[in-house]
């Protein structure tokens, strides 16, 4: 059985929420980091330090997307999907988007990814077939 798969997901994202989720952990960047999940994207205080792991992990795919030998790309419409009010009274804003290509990866990473876009918003479509 070979790894390649075909792979297609669509939803929505909270891209914002991606950037305001600190890369490193420390005290203060955990505190100003927890603020900002909690009350700007409406994340639920239990589900913070999860939600910085996703955060790391849809990073880390967004950043392999952009190489020329990686078989997936990203594809985001330019106006938002939907808004949500959050903790501070302004809106979160959700983009369509869509990932798709082939790739060599490992079940477990699919599902990962697909667990990980689901902190920030919903997965609509999600399909992963081996090509052998």
């Amino acid at each position: 059985m070979s790894n390649v798969k075909l792979i297609k997901i669509q939803g929505d994202l909270d891209t914002l929420a991606l950037m305001a989720a600190p890369d490193s952990v420390t005290e203060l960047v955990c505190q100003l980091g927890y603020e900002a999940m909690m009350l700007g994207h409406n994340i639920q205080e239990n589900h913070v330090s999860e939600a910085l792991k996703a955060a790391k992990r849809v990073k880390e795919f967004l950043a392999m997307s952009t190489l020329p030998h990686f078989g997936l790309k990203v594809y985001f419409e330019d106006a938002p999907a939907r808004s949500e009010k959050n903790g501070y009274g302004g809106q979160i804003k959700y983009f369509n988007y869509t990932i798709q290509g082939t790739e060599a990866v490992r079940w477990e990473w699919f599902e990962s990814l697909v667990k990980a876009l689901s902190v920030f918003g919903k997965v609509k479509l999600r399909a992963c077939k081996d090509l052998e």
